[in-house]
């Protein structure tokens, strides 16, 4: 298959997609008022994608994280860290899917690169698909909320 023939596979299948199940336009919620099961009934459960507003205002983490904060609070706390020489990961390059390098360091010395204070090739960036937050920053967690309202 050819890269035109795979575009209009592409072209196809979102096509198909809206005429399935997606709406002309993605629906804007206010969290506060958002019901629990309505929100599963009409959009988790068909997998339907969603804005929503204000879910986080009342977080304390808004107000606290600050990179001082961090050093602070999970300075000595062992990361995993993406570094990739481009920024991109989990992208495709020429004809391979490309994962980012994956590195143990502190996270102090994360935001020493990332606050320029030591020289360190590629760009550096904390991710993990099934949260780094609950895994390795818990002890950030008192400055979130797990459910929203």
């Amino acid at each position: 298959m050819n890269q035109q023939e795979l575009f209009e596979c592409f072209k196809s299948l979102a096509q198909e997609a809206r005429e399935l199940y997606l709406d002309s336009q993605i629906p804007v919620i206010d969290s506060p008022s958002t019901n629990s099961l309505h929100f599963i009934q009409h959009h988790v459960a068909p997998n339907k994608p969603v804005l929503i507003k204000n879910a986080t205002r009342h977080w304390p983490a808004l107000s606290k994280w600050t990179n001082d904060y961090l050093r602070e609070r999970i300075g000595d706390t062992e990361v995993t860290v993406a570094v990739t020489p481009n920024g991109y990961a989990d992208a495709a390059l020429n004809d391979r899917f490309m994962l980012p390098h994956e590195e143990k360091m502190t996270f102090a010395r994360f935001l020493d690169i990332i606050e320029g204070k030591v020289d360190a090739p590629g760009i550096y960036y904390v991710q993990k698909q099934n949260s780094n937050l609950t895994d390795e920053f818990s002890l950030l967690l008192t400055d979130v909320d797990l459910e929203f309202p």
